[in-house]
C-alpha cells in the first residue's frame, strides 16, 4: 500500500510566538500565513485589515469558575445558587469578549452541540435572587476568595474582577486572588476552594460529562459526586436509540445546571486569522485551527 498524502502545500512550518500582539504583527508583516489565539481586543481591529481575515468558530470552548463541593460554604446549595445569580454574564460577553461568544448557563454543552438541551431556563443576573438565597443559607454578607491567573483563560482576571463588582449589590464580597501563571494548574486548580478554569470542550457530550463531572473523573474540578448522575451516564452508553440517549443527555445537563457547584458564564468562540492568499480555511466547532487540521485543508492562491 502506498503512502497516503494529505494537504495542498509542499511544506508546513509551525512557529511558536507566545505574545498575542507579536503573532498578529507576524501575520500582518507576511512572515506567517495563519495564526491562532487572536485577542478579543485585537480582533475588531484585525477585521478591518485588508491583508488578513478572521475565522471565527462558535464552538464548545467554555470558561468555568468551579467551587470545591467538599468545602464550606460551597456545600450549601443556596450559597452556590446565590453566586450563580450574582454574575453578569451578558456584560462579560459584551465587554470582555467583544461579543465573540455566548452567554453560558452553568452546564458544559454548547448550543452548537446536537445534544444541547434548549429547555433549561437561562440564568440571568439577579442580585435580589442572590440575596434571597444567601439569606436562606444564613450567609448574608458573605466574603469569598476567587483564585485566578491569565493562564486560566483569556480575560480570566478581568472576569473575576467583573464578577466581584456585579456581586456587590447582592451583598457578596469577592476577593480577587491573582496567582502566577507558573504552577497554576498544578498548585491552584483543584487545590484552592474556588478558582478560574476553562475547557476546550469534547467531541461528544458523553466525553465531556465523563471527563469532568462523573464522580471518579480525574478532572472533576468541583469534586462533585452525584450517584444518580453517574448511573444515568453509564446507562446512556448502552442506549442504541440516539433519541433516547439524547433525552438522558438532556437530564444530565439539567442536573449539572441545578446541582453542580460551578459557574459557567460563557462559551467563547475560537478566533483564528489568516492572510488573504490563504484559501480553504474552514472552521470546526471542536477546536481552533479547523480542529488542528488546517494544514491539510488550506492552499495558497498566487
Amino acid at each position: 500500500m502506498g503512502a497516503v498524502e494529505a494537504g495542498h502545500v509542499d511544506m508546513v512550518e509551525t512557529v511558536v510566538i507566545n505574545d498575542a500582539a507579536a503573532r498578529v504583527s507576524a501575520l500582518q508583516g507576511g512572515s506567517v500565513h495563519i495564526v491562532n489565539g487572536i485577542d478579543y481586543k485585537i480582533a475588531p481591529l484585525l477585521k478591518k485589515d485588508s491583508r488578513a481575515y478572521l475565522v471565527v468558530t462558535e464552538g464548545k470552548q467554555h470558561f468555568s469558575l468551579p467551587m470545591d463541593a467538599t468545602k464550606e460554604p460551597f456545600t450549601n446549595a443556596d450559597v452556590v445558587l446565590a453566586l450563580k445569580h450574582a454574575i453578569d454574564r451578558e456584560q462579560m460577553v459584551k465587554l470582555l469578549m467583544a461579543g465573540y461568544g455566548r452567554v453560558g448557563n452553568d452546564h458544559p454543552i454548547a448550543a452548537s452541540d446536537p445534544s444541547f438541551n434548549p429547555n433549561i431556563a437561562q440564568r440571568t443576573y439577579d442580585p435580589d435572587k442572590a440575596r434571597f438565597h444567601l439569606k436562606r443559607a444564613g450567609k448574608s454578607g458573605l466574603t469569598l476568595e476567587l483564585h485566578t491567573a491569565p493562564v486560566a483563560f483569556e480575560q480570566a482576571v478581568n472576569t473575576v474582577e467583573l464578577f466581584a463588582q456585579s456581586a456587590k449589590p447582592a451583598g457578596i464580597t469577592i476577593s480577587v486572588k491573582r496567582e502566577p501563571d507558573d504552577g497554576y494548574w498544578s498548585d491552584v486548580w483543584m487545590k484552592k476552594p474556588w478558582v478560574a478554569s476553562f475547557w476546550a470542550g469534547r467531541p461528544s457530550a458523553s466525553m465531556m460529562f465523563a471527563s469532568v463531572y462523573a464522580s471518579g473523573a480525574p478532572w472533576n474540578e468541583t469534586l462533585w459526586k452525584n450517584d444518580d448522575f453517574d448511573r444515568k451516564l453509564i446507562e446512556s452508553r448502552s442506549l442504541r436509540d440516539p433519541a433516547k440517549r439524547r433525552e438522558v443527555y438532556f437530564e444530565l445537563q439539567q442536573m449539572i445546571h441545578d446541582d453542580c457547584p460551578t459557574v459557567i458564564p460563557a462559551f467563547a468562540s475560537w478566533i483564528d486569522a489568516a492572510r488573504q492568499e490563504v484559501k480553504g480555511f474552514v472552521p470546526n466547532p471542536n477546536f481552533l485551527l479547523s480542529d488542528h487540521r488546517v494544514a491539510e485543508r488550506v492552499w495558497l492562491a498566487t
